[in-house]
């Protein structure tokens, strides 16, 4: 049965009155502070199958969300309407996501030469059928993917749209669709969502807690920094619990390098299919503010020029520290179930690629710094995803003590051994992800000003300038650096003398654009289809030639216009 728009609330709550109400998530949380609750059978038998949210498929969005119209509207007998601009989406998401969205792509790579090569070295005759593949190149449930006789996922899946299209709707908004059973009904966001919203407002769906919706009706929440940015790094670095692990050996078999994550810089070249609450009009964040019950945009809370994007930014980068040792804390914890075969430890992914895999020079900048555990070549944790978590925790308040605190236990047990020890290892590393999270939230309730702003961009350059930083560092301080100048929109004094030494690095010495790829055609479904592919002829002389040595001049000469 599908439920009209206009009665869509009615008959869910009349539905689900003879039954429980399952208030959990078909999978890991990416809430702000809460987690998917469970059912007293599953808290006895936590092995049994939880139940899960229907994943409708992106043809229902799109019902919608392609309907976008420029300009005026051209009435019967050539008059026109003036379309207005209060809306709160765009309604032509879908056709933004489908011709400029590498998440539309991601099913489609799995079919190009290098990831037929990969499956040969891997041993996996189709790479597009493998869940260890599927899980961040498709939007579509693990769970919900018939399983094949050779092992893999049935054939019969590539022909299916909603996964053959990648990483869709519901990958990233969550599964819509109801669940009922005869003892459980687990409720969909896709009905409640398209009712429009009229008095009283606060029981209106757009006015609801990112709470309330994500727990009783499996909206993953994009609109919080800590939120988005956990959603994003479950692949983007991946998450053992949802089978999400890019592991040493797929990199050794030909899997292009994962970049270093900055939530800001990737939204916006993806690039954003949505309209920033900061620019939609005044009529309508005005509503919001008034009756929303999301603590960040509260009347009290909300700020508009409070430098939202440096703000998810900061915010990202701490989530992204968290995640990055949650992550290692699962691999080394073997009690930590995942949906696919999981690699044993150590898992060298988890540390410093760069560390080994590098040019050999004599002398060398690596020589330089001081090693890991203060013992040359024993392996390391990357650095990168505590490059810009330090320079937020520094803008919180939170001192260096505090800080460094933390992360001792994480140190020792790294570094006693190569690869460390396991067991210290993991509970290290999940107590500093915990702590690192609790932060992440605290900062994201604070809204910032052009004097933070400034402050923060001072701090960037002042790293940059007296640290000697590997590759990916540097370009997280790059991108954050350009992040906060575009939300200032350059007012500060220096700004152009700045640009001008801070621009051209983009083309000599960091790949600040993500979008450098060559263009490929891969047949799928029988049909023919356009990629954008990692280019690694682009992509590895950047890191090859990196010099600390250069950036921290430039960041130096950065430095003295900023005084």
């Amino acid at each position: 049965m599908r439920f009209t728009r206009s009665t869509a609330m009615w008959l869910v709550v009349a539905f689900a009155a003879p039954t429980s109400v399952y208030l959990g998530m078909n999978q890991t949380s990416f809430g702000r502070d809460w987690q998917g609750g469970v059912t007293g059978a599953q808290e006895k038998n936590p092995d049994q199958p939880r139940p899960e949210r229907r994943h409708v498929g992106f043809r229902e969005c799109v019902r919608c969300h392609n309907s976008g119209v420029t300009g005026d509207i051209v009435l019967p007998g050539g008059a026109k309407l003036a379309l207005m601009k209060e809306q709160w989406v765009l309604y032509k998401e879908y056709p933004i996501w489908a011709e400029k969205d590498k998440h539309g792509q991601a099913y489609a790579v799995l079919l190009n030469e290098r990831s037929k090569s990969m499956g040969k070295l891997l041993g996996v005759a189709e790479v597009h059928r493998d869940p260890r593949c599927l899980a961040c190149h498709t939007g579509f449930p693990l769970s919900r993917m018939k399983p094949g006789k050779d092992g893999l996922v049935h054939r019969d899946l590539e022909k299916d749209l909603d996964i053959n299209l990648g990483v869709s709707c519901e990958g990233c908004h969550g599964p819509s669709g109801d669940y009922r059973s005869d003892k459980v009904v687990l409720l969909g966001w896709m009905d409640p969502h398209q009712i429009a919203p009229k008095p009283p407002y606060e029981q209106a769906w757009r006015f609801k807690s990112p709470r309330e919706k994500q727990s009783q009706y499996g909206f993953y929440d994009v609109r919080s920094p800590a939120s988005k940015t956990k959603l994003c790094v479950s692949c983007h670095l991946g998450d053992v619990e949802l089978g999400r692990i890019v592991t040493h050996e797929m990199f050794a078999a030909g899997h292009p390098p994962l970049p270093g994550f900055e939530v800001e810089t990737f939204t916006q070249q993806m690039p954003g299919h949505w309209v920033e609450f900061s620019a939609k009009s005044k009529q309508v964040r005005e509503l919001f503010v008034e009756h929303t019950k999301d603590e960040l945009y509260a009347r009290k809370a909300y700020k508009r020029d409070g430098l939202p994007r440096t703000r998810s930014m900061l915010v990202g980068a701490v989530i992204t520290a968290s995640e990055y040792l949650r992550q290692v804390s699962q691999l080394a914890d073997e009690e930590v179930k995942s949906p696919v075969r999981r690699p044993a430890w150590p898992e060298f992914a988890a540390f410093d690629c760069y560390a080994c895999h590098h040019e050999l020079k004599s002398p060398s900048w690596r020589q330089e710094r001081k090693p890991a555990g203060k013992i040359p070549g024993r392996p390391a944790l990357h650095d990168w995803p505590f490059a810009l978590a330090r320079i937020a925790l520094k803008n919180a308040g939170v001192s260096r003590g505090d800080v460094d605190a933390p992360f001792a236990n994480l140190r020792d047990a790294i570094y006693r051994k190569p690869f460390g020890d396991q067991l210290a290892a993991s509970k290290a590393a999940r107590l500093a992800a915990a702590w690192l999270r609790e932060k992440g939230l605290e900062i994201e309730k604070k809204p910032l000003d052009k004097d933070d702003g400034i402050a923060i961009l001072k701090d960037i350059i002042a790293t940059g300038s007296r640290e000697t930083l590997d590759y990916e560092s540097a370009r997280q301080l790059v991108w954050a650096y350009n992040v906060i100048d575009k939300e200032l929109r350059s007012e500060y004094p220096g700004a152009k003398k700045v640009h001008a030494l801070l621009e051209p690095m983009g083309k000599d010495t960091l790949l600040l654009d993500l979008r450098k790829y060559r263009k490929a055609t891969i047949v799928v479904g029988g049909q023919r289809r356009t990629t954008e592919e990692v280019d690694l002829h682009i992509v590895l002389p950047f890191v090859s030639s990196y010099q600390p040595a250069e950036f921290r001049k430039r960041f130096g000469a950065i430095g003295a216009l900023l005084k």
